[in-house]
């Protein structure tokens, strides 16, 4: 079984997160130390482990002001301090999931002491807030 048919995920997904990693790549060259400005709407965000690669149980979409989805179209409030760039899920399934905004179109997944780790979520321009990712 191939690394499509064992996800369940079509060509053009595995297309589209290729497309946005590397995306964020040059994005973080140009930007680094950038936080970005507020969280768009609407907006979804993949994100990786180096060595596994997809990481569904991090990805999140910022549906509003303060309530994001997960990658099982769960709901829950999150806290956004732009001057620090962290995002912290504070309610729902995935409540404890933190990330620091390292440019305008990427995060880092940040661990329980909020350490940087090896997670890597990147601004997904083909997702939809409301459809499947």
């Amino acid at each position: 079984m191939n690394f499509i048919e064992r996800f369940n995920v079509t060509p053009a997904i595995v297309l589209s997160t290729i497309v946005t990693t590397v995306f964020s790549l040059t994005t973080n060259a140009a930007d680094t130390g950038a936080v970005g400005g507020p969280l768009p709407h609407g907006s979804v965000w993949r994100c990786t482990l180096p060595g596994i690669g997809l990481f569904t149980g991090a990805y999140f979409g910022i549906v509003d002001a303060s309530t994001y989805r997960n990658f099982d179209g769960k709901r829950g409030s999150y806290s956004y301090d732009s001057k620090t760039g962290v995002l912290r899920l504070t309610s729902g399934s995935s409540k404890g999931l933190a990330y620091q905004r390292q440019s305008e179109k990427n995060f880092r997944v940040l661990d329980d002491k909020d350490k940087i780790t090896a997670g890597n979520c990147v601004w997904n321009p083909v997702s939809t807030i409301d459809g499947k990712w």
